[in-house]
C-alpha cells in the first residue's frame, strides 16, 4: 500500500519498484481492498489470479485455459 500510495497509484511503478507482474500488484491490492471495504472476491479477480499462476509457472497453458472456462 505504502509503494502504491508513494507512486500515486501508478501501478507500473509498483511493478518495477516491487519487481513485481501487473497481474500481482492487481492481486495484492484486490487482496488489500477485500479486507478494507469488506468486499468479496470478483471473477476480474479471479482471472487476474490465473494469469498470475500461468506466468509464474504454477500452471500450463491448458490448465489456464480450463480455469478461464475456455474449451467447455
Amino acid at each position: 500500500v505504502k509503494v502504491f500510495l508513494c507512486a500515486h497509484g501508478n501501478i507500473k511503478e509498483v511493478e518495477k519498484t516491487l519487481k513485481i507482474s501487473y497481474p500481482t500488484v492487481k492481486n495484492r491490492l484486490s487482496e488489500i481492498s477485500q479486507i478494507l471495504c469488506g468486499k468479496k472476491k470478483d471473477k476480474q479477480t479471479d482471472h487476474l489470479q490465473i494469469l498470475e499462476e500461468l506466468e509464474q509457472g504454477k500452471i500450463n497453458v491448458d490448465d489456464a485455459i480450463k480455469k478461464l472456462g475456455g474449451n467447455k
